[in-house]
Parts: structure tokens; sequence; C-alpha cells
């Protein structure tokens, strides 16, 4: 099969590239062996149907009217019974017969299942009839052609059998390049002395074509394409190069029109691709288009080094083999598409799941944090208030430190919690921050951990900075810096043997982004869906569990997002998404609240709460600070009270049945203005920068309020 130059044949139509049938070739050896004019070789059913297997004629039976006579149908099928009934299996009349006025010859030879092969040759009317010789060989064709029938099912089979494997381990294995290996290899085992590849399209146009897989190539799922890795063993393929233009090679009618090509002679081709595989040892090549539908995926390049080239066969099994994997490799794209989309849903949903479980984690707890921050308040006040008796003996007044100091610490722990529990109540005290001093700066803050007390534990601690980010963002810095720090320290105590920490910003269009990454331990995949919830902690008793919550909790209220990324053994990424500021807005004058007023030393002053211990704790305190109180745990009581008598300053509690302490401010402000109203709340310290509160209210106080922290609020005026 020598080709000089491209001859395109369709893949799905019959051609001589891919070869005549057996019959074919058999009839056409009747004709001229037996002398025929015609010769029709069929396949008798049981139920009487003829199924043409191949037909041909001499060059004088191609100029006969053949209409003439019977139809060939027709007279097979009276000479078959004639066959029968005579109990033979050929028939040889000397003379015209049957109604066709020519020679003829009929061999019939049964198949079984009641399935019969038929021959049937026909001379032109003035020759002579057919003699034994004729019948002897037309028998022997025939014969032959039933033995090989058996023999052309085992590479139908075979064929039949890698087609099936190749789809069982597509199905089986996500990994495309895998798929494509065990393909590619098991048509180069099927057609020795071949080496087979995919290329595939590349870009919108398709005019690249990039290599996929490649049969002398190891497979290795750390490649730069879906089969390859620079590092394997060299290929002949590859030594040309992982991509070629379809202007610089014959193959654009392989991908453009969906042809089948076959050139022999590579060294003569006017491609210089072609040559180089020359160079290497190949002689011929065959190219199958790889198509889904309409769509185009790549081309199935089968080359050879035998000198024969390949054979007629060995190009139907690549192009069938083609038509296999176009579908393969476009389920495994789609497959990979959905994976994405299924990944970036389960990282949407598992979002959305922990803002949720934040959401009521945080309600209750800053419902528990006021109850919490209410009996603190009395039980720090009453201890201080006790504190400062100066006939306290002094082992009592030790025990009373003591106790003040846990109260103390049992107060900040409340607070850290109500950072966590109002993650969601908006951002305060915002200014523009730029990222990379941020970073700069909480580097040197934690410097004494990563360094110093590092270096004395026998650890080495690198800290690498890679600071890309360009814009700065809106936002807290003493809250972004508690964010950073806890990140920089959880890194620290993740790597008992020391390692490096790397933390990285950079900025896109409308977010800026900070990685914090360190080669320490790492984290389980069950510990990093939980790694951000409050009270979770790997430290045992060295950790509260609040550390990352509360970092969530920041940068949720930021308006962005925390992730992180982890592997046992190989450390953790901790990444953060913040909104970037791309035009910085001006600085404004904050609204403020109406300027202090200086209040004289000994003031009137009406107490409302309702909580019974902290309105005696606020008694005794304000009568040790040499002020005169009054106090109501009703507030509408205490309104009554505000009308009956003039007062210098009214302390209300913020939460309250009937009316709340805002309601409360609100009235005082109506019936006079120039008093001013200081809020205690339980709820924590995000009311203190509100602008919802009345204009009366000058300050507003979290619980647990010490002594010092009144009379200093008294003393500011």
């Amino acid at each position: 099969m020598t080709v000089s130059s491209i001859e395109p044949v369709q893949c799905r139509e019959g051609n001589n590239l891919l070869g005549e049938t057996l019959p074919q070739r058999l009839a056409a050896a009747l004709c001229c062996g037996a002398e025929a004019d015609l010769v029709f070789i069929g396949r008798l059913e049981p139920q009487g149907q003829l199924h043409e297997e191949a037909r041909t004629f001499s060059e004088a039976g191609t100029r006969y009217d053949w209409s003439s006579g019977p139809r060939v149908s027709r007279l097979i099928t009276r000479l078959e019974n004639a066959a029968t009934t005579q109990g033979t299996s050929s028939l040889n009349p000397s003379a015209a017969s049957d109604g066709y006025p020519g020679p003829l010859l009929f061999i019939s030879q049964s198949l079984g299942d009641g399935r019969k092969r038929v021959a049937l040759l026909l001379r032109l009317p003035e020759k002579p009839p057919f003699g034994p010789r004729e019948h002897r060989l037309t028998e022997t064709l025939i014969g032959l052609l039933r033995q090989n029938a058996s023999s052309d099912d085992v590479p139908l089979l075979l064929h039949v059998r890698l087609l099936t494997q190749i789809a069982q381990v597509s199905g089986s294995s996500p990994d495309l390049g895998y798929s494509l290996q065990f393909a590619l290899r098991e048509l180069a085992r099927h057609c020795p002395g071949c080496l087979a590849s995919v290329w595939l399209v590349q870009g919108a146009e398709g005019t690249v074509l990039e290599l996929a897989a490649c049969s002398d190539t190891p497979w290795n799922a750390s490649r730069p394409g879906p089969s390859m890795q620079s590092g394997s063993t060299p290929s002949t393929v590859l030594s040309w190069g992982l991509t070629f233009a379809l202007r610089d090679s014959p193959f654009a009618p392989v991908v453009e029109r969906r042809q089948v090509i076959y050139l022999e002679r590579l060294a003569e081709q006017p491609w210089e691709l072609l040559r180089h595989w020359a160079s290497q040892g190949f002689h011929a090549c065959a190219a199958v288009p790889l198509f889904v539908g309409q769509e185009k995926v790549g081309i199935l390049i089968l080359l050879s080094r035998r000198l024969a080239g390949l054979t007629q066969e060995q190009v139907h099994l690549a192009a069938t083999i083609g038509e296999l994997l176009g579908p393969i490799i476009a389920c495994h794209r789609l497959n990979e598409r959905l994976s994405q989309a299924y990944a970036q849903l389960q990282k949407a949903q598992q979002q959305l799941a922990n803002a949720e479980k934040m959401r009521a984690l945080g309600e209750l707890a800053s419902g528990m944090a006021h109850d919490f921050n209410n009996a603190l308040c009395g039980t720090l006040g009453f201890l201080e208030l006790a504190l400062k008796d100066p006939q306290l003996p002094p082992p009592v007044e030790e025990l009373l430190r003591m106790a003040r100091t846990c109260a103390l610490d049992a107060a900040a722990t409340v607070r850290r919690v109500q950072d966590f529990a109002r993650w969601d109540r908006g951002l305060q005290n915002a200014e523009l921050v730029q990222v990379n001093d941020l970073v700069r700066h909480v580097v040197e803050l934690t410097r004494p951990r990563w360094h110093n007390a590092a270096r004395a534990d026998s650890r080495i601690i690198e800290v690498a900075l890679d600071l890309q980010a360009q814009v700065p963002i809106m936002g807290n810095p003493a809250e972004l810096r508690e964010v950073l720090t806890n990140l920089v320290l959880n890194a620290v105590d993740a790597m008992p043997r020391g390692g490096r920490i790397h933390i990285a910003t950079t900025n896109d269009t409308n977010n800026v982004w900070l990685t914090v990454s360190d080669t320490g331990v790492g984290m389980a995949p069950e510990i990093q869906q939980r790694i951000f919830e409050p009270f979770f902690t790997t430290k045992k008793e060295r950790g509260t569990g609040l550390g990352l919550s509360i970092s969530y909790a920041i940068i949720q209220r930021h308006g962005g997002q925390i992730s992180v990324s982890s592997e046992l053994g190989k450390g953790s990424t901790f990444t953060i998404r913040l909104p970037a500021v791309r035009n910085a807005p001006a600085s404004e004058q904050s609204a403020g609240h109406p300027p202090a007023q200086t209040l004289p030393r000994a003031l009137r002053v009406l107490v409302i709460d309702d909580e019974p211990h902290v309105l005696s704790f606020l008694r005794q305190c304000l009568l040790h600070l040499g002020h005169h109180p009054d106090t109501e745990s009703d507030p509408e009581q205490a309104l009554e009270q505000f009308r009956r008598q003039p007062y210098d300053l009214v302390i209300t509690d913020l939460g309250m049945p009937k009316l709340d302490g805002k309601q409360v401010a609100a009235r005082i402000h109506e019936l006079a203005p120039e008093v001013p109203v200081i809020l205690l709340t339980g709820w924590g310290e995000q009311y203190q920068h509100s602008q919802e509160c009345p204009p009366s209210v000058r300050q507003v106080l979290a619980k647990p309020v010490t002594v010092e922290q009144l009379a200093q609020v008294l003393r500011s005026g």
C-alpha cells in the first residue's frame, strides 16, 4: 500500500485503504480463474432471505445486458430448491436451464444452523459450459471462505475485547492520562513496531495540537499535560515537542474534515515534522480524527517502523479506537468540570454552614455572656469595695485580691466570647490599612516567639515574606493584627522541630489576598472541618479554642473570608480574602456626641438596673466615690422619679423589660436635654461606638464595671 500523496478517506465509509472483504477477493479470483462473466457469493438464511456478500463481473460481463434474464436472487432460489430435491450441493447443467440462456454453475455449502453459503457463476450465452475444473475450483475457494470464517472471527473478537477493555479502564479510572496511556499501549501491542500518540486540540480556534499521551512514555500523575511529565523517559514523539501547529503538518484534513489519512516514505514528505519522525526510524504514519458529535477533540497518530508500513487492519483498528477515544476524552473533561463545580459547591455549602453555625453559636454565646457579665459586675464590684476597707486583715485582703484576679480573668474570657458573638454586627473603628505594613508589624511583634523562644528550645524557625499587595483595605488595624498574630503563633506551635513560615500578600481587581503557610505537622481533614469552631482546640490545656473562631468572626466583619488547606506531615496554609479599596475615601469628621460637660464633684445620680445585685453595687460604689445615688429597678418608676426632682447624671442598664436603656435615654433627653446618660450593658463593647444611641448618651460602659472605671468616667465629665 503505497501512497505518494495525501488521499483523504472518510472514517465510516468503505474504501480501498481499509481493504476489500474476503468474499469480494474470492469473487474476483473466480471471475478470472473460472472464466466466469458474473460471480455472485451470498449467504442464504433458513427463512429464505438472501444476503449478498460479493458480486463481480468480467470485462465482457460489464457490457452484457443481464436484465434480459431472471433476477439473480430468483435464479438462486430455484437452483437451491432443485439441488435440495436432487440431494446434491451443486448444479452444473451442460446446457442452459432455469430461464437463463447461458452456462451456469451453482454451489451450496452448509454453514450450520440452517444457513448456507451459495455461489453462482454465469457465462455469456455464446460461451461453453463450465467443466469439472471450474467446478472443483469453485468448491475449493468457497470451502476456503467457510474455513476462514472462524479465523476471521478471531481478530474481530480480539478487537472487540480490546475496545471493551479500553471502555472498562476509562470507566473505572478518574484519570484521563491513565486511560489514554492504556489505550495507546494496547494499540501499540496489537500493532508490532508501531508507536501511538494522542494530540488534543487547544484554543478556541483549534489550530494547535498538544501531546496528551504517548505509548512509549511512562504515565505519571504529576505531569504537565493529561499524561505527560517533563522528567519521564525520552520519547521519539516528545523529542519534537509537546505542541505543533496544524499549518505546519499534513493533519489539517483530519481535524477539519474528519478524514483518515495515511502516508508512507516519511523522509520524502514536505513537512518537517514527518521528516523528523523519519529520522527517528519511522517509515509510515496514519492519523485518525477524535470527535464527539461535531466537537473537535484531537487526533490519534500511529507511526510504523516497518518498511512495509501499516496494514489495512491496523489502520482500521486505529480508526475504531479513535471513535471510542473521542467520547472518552469528552466524558473525562465533563467529569473534571463537574468535579470542580461540585468542589466549589461543597466549599460554598461549607461556608454557608459555618456562617449559620457561627450565627447560632454567636447568639447563644452573646446571651450567655450578657448573663455572666451581670453576675460578674456585682461580684467584681463588691470585691473592689471590700478591698477599699483599710481595716482588712492582710490574709483576708490577699484572698480578696486573688478572688478579684479570678473575676477579672473571667471577665476577659467573656469579652473574648463576645468578640466571637458579634462577628456579624458590623465593622467598627475602620480605617485604611496597608496590609504589607500590617504584616511587617506583626512579624516584629511575634519575633520573641518565633525567633527567641524557638531558638531557646533548639528550634530554628525562618519567616519569609512575599509582599506584593498594591492596594489598601478598609479595616480595624487592631483586629487584623490579632488575626495575623494568631495565625503566626499557631504556625510556630505547629512546628515542634522548627521549619519555615511564609507570609504572602497580593491583590486582584476587587480583593487583597493574604496567605500564611507553615511546614509543620499539618491537619487531618476532620480537624480542618472544625478548626474555626469556638472552643475546639488541638492544644489541649494550652488552648482555649477561641483564637481561630474569633479570627473567623473578625474576617467576616471585614466582609472577607478565611479558609485553610492542609495535609498531614506537609504543613498548613491559611488564606484570607479582604475587599480592596481602589479609591480611598476622604476622611470624615465623626458624628460624635455632644461635647463633654464637666460635672461637679458631688453628683445626684439616678441609677436604673433590673438586676438587684448590680443596683446594690452601683449604689455602694457611688457612695464610696462621694456622690448621692438614687436607685430604681423599674424604668417607668425611674422616669417618674426623674420628673419629681432634678439629677446631674443618669446611669441606666441597656437591656431591661418594659423600657430598654436607649428608650430611657430618649425620654431623659426630652425631659432634660442637658442631663447626660451613661449606658451599662452586659452585651459587651459593640454599643460603645454605635451611632444609634440617643444624643444624651455620653458613654457606654461594658459590664463588669470596676470602681476605677466608673470613677474615671465621672472624672472625665
